[in-house]
Order: structure tokens, then C-alpha cells, then sequence
């Protein structure tokens, strides 16, 4: 599926939980790395702007150890997942669409969110044009790359000031 991370994404994602002990994971955007997040051990927060696919994200992971939120799209991103003052180990940047017309990079305000919530960002395709811009903003504001995957669709570890 086109929006899905794909088997290299997989074996990236597998290695960094092993290496780094993550153990809960704030995830933009559930879908096929939520089950593979879940496979590994993880706890998972996982929110969701489009209000369809969060209803199918509900539905497909009841009954499982991931909890799905709504988030708003804009910035500040809002969500009941962040009514508590929780931190996470890593966020996982795949959400909302990183390519929608008219407007500007809108997974930066997902990267924003994670910024004093998770001490890693792992940012997914960015191999795209918006991506490699919010890297730069995310360098700007103080985080720093520890890692880039030449994945087919690309993904980039950042450290926060976390």
C-alpha cells in the first residue's frame, strides 16, 4: 500500500527498538508500523487527523495494546493523548499526508508536537521535499541528526532537547 512503510522501513524500525530500548512509542499516523511498533513490545500512543481513517484505526486495532486518538491537523496539533504530562521514548513522524496541496509541510506541526515529548523523532519519508525541509527546521530549533536510512521512501533519527 502506497501510505504503509515498507519492509526496509520495517528492518530499520527493528533494529533502533533493539539498540535503543524504546519501550513507548507516540506514533502520527497508525497504520502497518502501529502492528509492527506492538509486535516489538512496545506501548503505543498512536493519533490520527483524518477523521475516516482514525474510525477504520479504532476499529482495526481493538482489542490490541495500541491506543488511537484523534488530533487536530494544525498547529498546536491537539490530542487527548497529550492531556497528560506523558513522555514518550520515541515519536514516529509518518502523518498527516506529507504531500497535500496548498499546504506547507504539514508534518513539521507533528514534529513540533514530539518536541518536548519524546527525546527521538524518527521523521519517515524523507526523501520527499517537505521532509527535508522540516529536517531543517528541526536542526534550526536545536535538535540534531543521529541517524539517516536510505530506505526507499527515507527516514532520519533526531534528537530533541528532551
Amino acid at each position: 500500500m502506497a501510505f504503509e512503510i515498507q519492509d526496509d522501513d520495517v528492518k530499520v524500525i527493528v533494529r533502533l527498538v533493539d539498540r535503543l530500548g524504546i519501550r513507548t512509542v507516540l506514533e502520527f499516523g497508525p497504520g502497518h508500523s502501529t502492528s509492527v511498533f506492538l509486535a516489538l513490545g512496545c506501548e503505543v500512543d498512536s493519533v490520527e487527523s483524518d477523521n475516516d481513517r482514525l474510525m477504520k484505526m479504532i476499529h482495526g486495532f481493538h482489542g490490541k495494546k495500541a491506543n488511537i486518538h484523534p488530533c487536530s491537523d494544525g498547529y498546536p496539533v491537539k490530542s487527548p493523548a497529550f492531556s497528560v504530562s506523558k513522555r514518550w521514548d520515541l515519536a514516529f513522524v509518518d502523518g498527516p499526508w506529507g504531500e497535500e496541496p496548498g499546504k506547507f509541510m504539514p508534518r513539521l506541526n507533528s514534529c513540533l508536537a514530539c518536541f518536548r515529548r519524546a527525546p527521538l523523532i524518527l521523521l519517515h519519508d524523507t526523501k520527499r521535499q517537505n521532509e527535508l525541509r522540516i529536517i531543517a527546521v528541526m536542526l534550526d530549533i536545536g535538535c540534531t541528526i543521529i541517524d539517516a536510512f536510505n530506505t526507499e521512501k527515507g527516514m532520519v533519527l533526531l534528537k530533541t532537547l528532551l
